[in-house]
C-alpha cells in the first residue's frame, strides 16, 4: 500500500506521461490516466509507457530488467473499490 504523497505523485506521473504521449507506441491506441502503465528498465535506463493490454504482452528485452512499475489501473480503484477502502 502506498503512502498519500507516493501515491499522489504516482498519480500525477501517470497524468503526464499519457499526456504527452497520447498513443501506446506498440498498438497505436489512445492511452488514458487509468488504462497508463509506465516502467522503468533497469538494463537500458529508460522509462517505457504503454497501454495496459501491451503491458500484459511484453515484446522482446523489455521484460529483463523492470525496477518500478506505476499502473493506472491499481492507481484509480473502481468505485467498489474505493468506497471500501475508505470505510
Amino acid at each position: 500500500m502506498l503512502s498519500f504523497l507516493e501515491e499522489t505523485v504516482a498519480r500525477n506521473l501517470v497524468r503526464y506521461a499519457a499526456g504527452q504521449h497520447m498513443f501506446c507506441p506498440q498498438c497505436q491506441s489512445s492511452l488514458d490516466c487509468k488504462t497508463t502503465v509506465i516502467t522503468t528498465d533497469d538494463v537500458s535506463n529508460k522509462v517505457h509507457v504503454q497501454c495496459a493490454e501491451c503491458y500484459g504482452h511484453p515484446i522482446g528485452s523489455f521484460s529483463t530488467g523492470i525496477v518500478h512499475v506505476y499502473d493506472g489501473r491499481d492507481l484509480w480503484p473502481s468505485k467498489s473499490k474505493l468506497l471500501w477502502r475508505y470505510k
